[in-house]
């Protein structure tokens, strides 16, 4: 397993030529490492080289998002690179694999979703989007290798948060303990919005209140 990363031009096609990845994850196209790229438009471009068939021949398998216009156009490019499987992760009505709906099941999270036209179930300790994401991304590196589905059933709510990630902490500050979310790590707008929003429909009792702390970025 590889992360092939990049912040600038050409970057990706030099670490293809090298790793030849044969299943390919692309997790998303956002306004990050904007200094060089200037545009989400270049990073889609720049990305799309990681199944490009002039320096990777191997591409077997190319899992994508498709939920913005670049996500979109690296599926046009892969299907006219003939890549043999493509899936889509979305909530379109064209995604191959889409979630359905996330519902509050007393301490965990109801997660319904849609694979080629089967409906299944998982069951979650958080309703992150990002994390249920990333979830499904490793369900189906399992479901393409005809792994077994029961261990990744089991193991699911075993992976622990990353620090700087969405890991909640409890701290006294004095008489008062505060259920504390640490979302410190390194940012782009979009990630941030992402945060922002699950903490603002984060469900809370009458006698708490919530407080946003946002550094510069």
């Amino acid at each position: 397993i590889f992360e092939i990363g990049t912040n600038n031009f050409n970057e990706i096609k030099k670490l293809t030529s090298i790793v030849k990845p044969q299943q390919i994850i692309i997790t998303n196209i956002n306004p990050t490492h904007l200094q060089n790229f200037v545009t989400t438009n270049n990073i889609a471009k720049e990305k799309s080289d990681i199944f490009n068939t002039k320096f990777n021949p191997n591409g077997e398998l190319l899992i994508i998002p498709d939920s913005n216009k670049d996500e979109l156009s690296i599926y046009k490019k892969a299907v006219k690179m003939q890549i043999p499987n493509i899936i889509r992760i979305g909530g379109n009505s064209y995604s191959e694999f889409k979630i359905i709906k996330i519902a509050a099941i007393k301490n965990y999270f109801k997660v319904k979703t849609n694979f080629q036209k089967t409906t299944m179930e998982f069951k979650f300790k958080s309703n992150q989007y990002y994390e249920i994401y990333n979830i499904m991304l490793c369900f189906l590196i399992l479901k393409f290798n005809k792994l077994k589905i029961s261990s990744f059933n089991k193991l699911l709510n075993n992976v622990p948060k990353v620090e700087g990630r969405g890991i909640e902490k409890k701290i006294k500050i004095g008489n008062k303990t505060v259920r504390f979310f640490d979302e410190s790590y390194n940012a782009s707008p979009k990630s941030m919005e992402v945060c922002i929003n699950y903490f603002n429909y984060l469900k809370i009792n009458s006698s708490q209140k919530k407080f946003l702390i946002l550094g510069d970025m």
